[in-house]
């Protein structure tokens, strides 16, 4: 009977300690992805993202990307939280200025696929979203239908965020292949035009935290 007791408790324990952590994922103070701030410049410099989701709002997922001081100006922008789940590759981003008409000078989508050279063509579904300056955030809404359909306790793996500005060509390079990431790095780094986060170590990616689906 003692032995139950004391079995019963440290489930007790660890419950009330795995509880805490995971109800506080997905959110400012619990960012699944954190970076250093002043590697970019301030309209891309990457402070931290995250998700979340809302129970009143099942069928969405919202990421998050904190700003050190975002703007509208700069054209050409790319404003991107990637993952991955069962396999596949997901996005979702701000585009902004790459049309004069005002109604399209914010472009919200979400993506499924890279986007590399050589890969299949990705998926882009226009979706909604919010551009804070005050905070300092970049919202997209993002209906699950359009990322396929995330079910409760899937899992959203090799989460990452990226803030860059490309022209021309550079817009058929994706967002990782080695090429684009050189052009940044190496050739265009004193223009900082380009924030990554987790920042990479020893010149590979870091990924940030997983998010579990809750609804």
């Amino acid at each position: 009977m003692k032995k139950k007791i004391v079995g019963l408790f440290v489930c007790m324990l660890l419950f009330t300690t795995i509880l805490p952590i995971t109800a506080l994922a997905g959110d400012p103070e619990n960012p699944e992805i954190t970076d250093a701030i002043g590697d970019a410049r301030a309209y891309l410099d990457i402070k931290k993202a995250w998700f979340y989701e809302d129970p009143s709002t099942p069928a969405i997922l919202y990421t998050t990307i904190e700003i050190t001081k975002p703007s509208s100006i700069p054209f050409k922008q790319h404003l991107v939280v990637t993952w991955q789940m069962n396999g596949e590759y997901y996005a979702s981003m701000l585009a902004i200025g790459y049309y004069l008409n005002k109604s399209r000078w914010f472009e919200y989508v979400s993506i499924i696929g890279r986007g590399q050279f050589g890969d299949p063509e990705s998926t882009f579904s226009y979706i909604q979203g919010s551009f804070d300056t005050t905070k300092g955030t970049v919202t997209c809404i993002i209906p699950k239908s359009t990322i396929g359909n995330p079910k409760p306790g899937d899992v959203l793996t090799n989460t990452h965020s990226q803030c860059f500005e490309r022209f021309g060509l550079w817009g058929s390079l994706g967002f990782s292949p080695f090429a684009r990431n050189f052009l940044f790095e190496v050739i265009l780094k004193k223009w900082q035009l380009e924030d990554t986060a987790p920042d990479p170590v020893n010149n590979e990616w870091v990924y940030g935290l997983d998010y579990i689906i809750q609804y």
